[in-house]
């Protein structure tokens, strides 16, 4: 009723819309509505597909075994679920989706327990028939004592399947004390006749007797009654013929009742012995049906279920994992591809549950090029199960010939391309005498700015809140330094500062020109302030002094402060300080007083000089402890090394045991250093060469012995 029901509410739609209302069905928990959809569904379609194109441009996965197996799964339709997972394993798209066939193994595994509680009965059941049939075998050898000793050990829950052989063998030892009482009783009559002198009724008694008798009994007996005979006399025996006839019915009646005894233990042991053969034939009957059950009952053990995945790792490298449901147990099983490099045989696998194994290997260098990667299971009953998957490890570009080719025709254009360019370079060298080294002058271009930019780095990260002092010996790059800060200081970009660094140069200066010539070089670079806002300095004012001077500053920074959110602080590079050590006291005082305003949070100061550490380390100095003092000393080798080779790197070329005998006999003085490498590339320009041996340096430094005496003697 249900199902007509069902059949009625789902025969108007397509079979796409079957399928998707089934995927409903599923999810909301209705899976007898959810199989009406799918059988209707798979009546037009009955092959899974991975892009099924619906509504014509409409693509989905299309797994209805998928969800029929699971629909079963939770209606407790166990044998068909498993049917269904079978054919939804062999669909491409739950083969190919290791999630999918997840799903699936929850079915695989319960019915895996059932099968292997079937099992357990099955070999239970053959245990039993295995003991009937060594107890048939033992009473058809009449080994009696050892049938019973196998019914003893048998379960007391067992022993109603062994009460027909248990029967059998109690009517077999009953008839056997029957036959054993019956030939004692013969005997006995026998003996009776030879002690009466009756050795013919003897006789005749024997030989009526002589199939039941053992050998050990027969014979003896019978030579006895055959001697008992012959020692009869002649006339005795026409005697004995002539006996009585009363007395020779007696024994014929004697005779008949023998022969009787006899046929009857015959004839029971002939129906024992049919009744061995109908329980030997039953026996047999029961080991072929539970063979014919194991092979093809509709309890037999499911078939077997393969999982292979293969996960690329880097360029030739691959994970292999491996998930087996085997309910009959697993005989073999195999990985093989096409190459010889992904093969593996019977490798032991590890059980993780009932009838589930798994297996994992990494194949750590493999060939390029397409895999086709095959895995083969085998169960108890020579069933199989089969996965495969395509590895795909493509050579990267870098690994073509090619590319190699490719690569070594740009190798060479490269290297045509480099001696041309070097070539030009040198010649527009020569043409314009080049000669990049600077001795004397600062250095203002960044690019020929070697060595100090720690110390540059240093210096900027410190002068928005300390006043600096750089001193050292002459010619060691001070200036250079200060304009260096000055252009990082510049370009800088702070979410928290903007400074104004300004260049002030005091070589040469009047002591009551101090303040009007720092104004002076500051709205130099600055003009902006001098035309737009009202300074008191004037170019020809000769009294500018320290008031006026603290008044412009003022002026200057609350116009910038006031369009400013950041901090300003205005950095005053004061350079060749050495000269104000010359001034007077009352001049020092009010310069260090311009720092100590209200407003020299927004100013602050870096000077440089030579001597200013020893003139100014006196407490009564009015710069005593004002400054953080920073040492300006020679290059290191690295530092030196780089000032002399990358200048002209690419044009010309300097011989290891030449940059050597420069550096040992500058020790890294930088002015020294360039004085010489101007002299060397002057030289090599007049010649029209391009590499510096250490001949040239000795050559230069010969030249340059006055020079370079006086330069040492100066610093």
């Amino acid at each position: 009723m249900i199902t007509c029901l069902l059949l009625l509410l789902t025969q108007d739609l397509y079979w796409y819309e079957h399928y998707e209302e089934a995927e409903k069905s599923y999810r909301k928990g209705d899976y007898a509505l959810c199989l009406s959809h799918i059988d209707a569904s798979l009546k037009e379609r009955p092959t899974a597909k991975k892009a099924e194109i619906i509504r014509a441009v409409q693509k989905i996965e299309y797994k209805p075994y998928y969800y029929k197996a699971l629909a079963l799964f939770k209606l407790g339709h166990l044998d068909e679920a498993v049917a269904a997972s079978s054919q939804a394993s062999q669909g491409e798209v739950v083969r190919q989706s290791f999630e999918l066939q997840n799903d699936l193994f929850p079915i695989l595994r319960e019915y895996s327990r059932r099968i292997q509680t079937y099992r357990q009965e099955i070999n239970k059941e053959q245990m039993l028939i295995n003991r009937r049939r060594d107890a048939l075998a033992l009473l058809a050898t009449e080994d009696f004592d050892g049938a019973n000793q196998i019914l003893a050990e048998v379960d007391e829950s067992e022993r109603d399947r062994f009460t027909d052989i248990q029967y059998i063998l109690n009517m077999i030892n009953a008839t056997n004390r029957q036959a054993q009482t019956t030939q004692n009783q013969s005997i006995e009559r026998i003996e009776s006749y030879l002690s009466d002198d009756q050795p013919q009724s003897a006789k005749a008694l024997f030989l009526a007797l002589h199939d039941v008798l053992t050998p050990d009994i027969a014979d003896p007996l019978e030579a006895r009654i055959d001697a008992a005979i012959d020692a009869l006399p002649a006339v005795e025996d026409a005697s004995i013929e002539e006996t009585d006839p009363a007395e020779k019915a007696r024994l014929e009646l004697q005779l008949e009742q023998g022969l009787s005894e006899i046929k009857d233990l015959q004839q029971q042991r002939e129906l024992m012995r049919e009744s061995l053969d109908t329980l030997e034939s039953q026996n047999e009957r029961l080991q072929a049906e539970i063979v014919t059950r194991i092979r093809e009952g509709d309890t037999v053990p499911g078939l077997p279920n393969a999982v292979l995945i293969i996960t690329r790792k880097g360029l030739r490298e691959a994970d292999l994992e491996i998930q087996l449901v085997v309910p009959a147990g697993v005989t073999s099983w195999s990985v093989t591809s096409l190459s010889a490099d992904i093969q593996l045989v019977d490798e032991p696998l590890v059980s993780t549950e009932a009838d589930t194994y798994t297996y994992e290997h990494s194949f750590p260098k493999l060939p390029y090029g397409l895999h086709y990667v095959s895995l083969t299971v085998t169960d108890q009953l020579g069933r199989k199960a089969q996965a495969d998957r395509l590895l795909d490890l493509p050579r990267p570009f870098f690994a073509q010939p090619r590319f190699w080719i490719l690569s070594g025709c740009l190798s060479c254009l490269l290297a045509i391309w480099i001696w041309i360019r070097r070539r030009r370079t040198r010649r527009l060298a020569m043409m314009r005498n080049f000669n990049p080294y600077i001795a004397g002058a600062p250095v203002l271009n960044d690019d020929m700015f070697y060595g100090r930019d720690s110390l540059v780095d240093r210096i900027v990260g410190l002068v928005h809140k300390n006043s600096l002092m750089i001193y050292g010996e002459r010619r060691i790059g001070k200036t250079s330094l200060l304009y260096q800060i000055k252009n990082r200081l510049s370009e800088m970009e702070s979410d928290t500062y903007v400074f104004l660094p300004a260049y002030i140069d005091l070589q040469g200066i009047r002591e009551d020109d101090l303040f009007h010539h720092v104004m002076a070089d500051f709205l130099l670079g600055y003009p902006q302030f001098a035309e737009s806002l009202q300074l008191e300095f004037r170019e020809e004012n000769e009294r500018y002094r320290s008031r006026q001077f603290s008044k412009d500053i003022k002026r200057i920074i609350e116009a910038v402060q006031a369009n400013e959110e950041r901090h300003l602080v205005i950095v005053l590079l004061m350079d060749e300080v050495d000269v104000i050590n010359e001034f007077s006291e009352k001049t020092n005082q009010k310069l260090r007083g311009i720092f100590m305003k209200e407003f020299a949070e927004h100013l602050s100061c870096v000077m440089a000089g030579i001597h200013l550490k020893k003139e100014w380390e006196s407490s009564g100095s009015p710069w005593y402890n004002f400054f953080e003092e920073i040492p300006m000393t020679f290059f290191d080798e690295e530092a030196a090394r780089e000032l002399i080779l990358e200048p002209v790197r690419g044009i010309f070329k300097y011989d290891n045991d030449a940059v050597s005998l420069i550096l040992n006999t500058t020790t890294g003085q930088p002015y020294l250093i360039q004085k010489i490498c101007v002299s060397l590339i002057n030289g090599k320009l007049s010649e029209q060469r391009f590499r510096i041996k250490k001949q040239d340096v000795l050559q230069t430094l010969e030249k340059m012995k006055d020079e370079m005496k006086l330069i040492q003697g100066v610093n």
